[in-house]
């Protein structure tokens, strides 16, 4: 089980980013399909086991209400709130992150919990990493934003056989995200490991295809 260093100093809450071996946790997680979208949990009755809600965040001030996203190359993002008590779990695949999820996912704290963005910490869990994310000119595109700042984490291939294509710096393109929305970059761990080049470690979409199976992240009030 991973642990950031930053969130590992709160006493307040458990979280952890697991690895293949590790014990799944018993935790809420929504029904995944990289939206932009955000649940949140004010019933602790009604924040167990798997929901059939399709959203990608899901956020809760309920004590004793364990949160996850399930990922496989995907990064996965927890929040705390050590001033407000709050926690968030998000799952941030390419999809996602071109909608904006990050930012969706800190607003809706600051709509639905008064939290302030520069009060946030924020953990960003293993995922595929830049070097072995490429991606099409599609992608590209869909990012939306000027070149300048689309240059901050999408590279252009090194091969010559891979013309019009990109490397995805998913972890950088939700710290420029969450920097947006006013999250200070102290408060911002990054884990940098990489689910496709360590399958002692990790499940890999982009690896195993369909036979991939799920890390699961999680963070829970305590």
């Amino acid at each position: 089980m991973i642990v950031s260093t930053l969130l590992g100093k709160e006493s307040a809450i458990r979280h952890g980013f697991s690895e293949q071996q590790d014990t799944p946790t018993r935790a809420f997680q929504l029904k995944q399909v990289h939206s932009n979208l955000v649940h949140c949990i004010r019933d602790p009755l009604k924040g167990d086991g798997v929901s059939n809600i399709e959203k990608d965040a899901v956020m809760t001030a309920c004590q004793g209400v364990c949160i996850a996203v399930r990922t496989a190359d995907c990064l996965p993002i927890l929040i705390f709130d050590p001033e407000k008590k709050v926690v968030a779990a998000v799952h941030a695949g390419w999809l996602g992150t071109t909608r904006d999820i990050a930012i969706h996912a800190v607003e809706a704290l600051k709509k639905e919990y008064q939290c302030r963005s520069e009060t946030l910490l924020v953990a960003l869990g293993p995922c595929i990493q830049e070097e072995c994310c490429e991606v099409g000119d599609d992608v590209f595109q869909a990012f939306a934003g000027p070149v300048s700042e689309k240059s901050q984490f999408l590279l252009p291939s090194r091969s010559r056989q891979s013309q019009n294509k990109w490397h995805l710096d998913l972890p950088r393109a939700n710290v420029v995200q969450l920097q947006k929305a006013g999250v200070l970059l102290k408060n911002i761990d990054v884990i940098s490991r990489c689910t496709y080049c360590e399958p002692r470690h990790f499940y890999s979409y982009r690896r195993e295809k369909e036979e991939a199976g799920r890390q699961l992240s999680f963070i829970e009030l305590i």
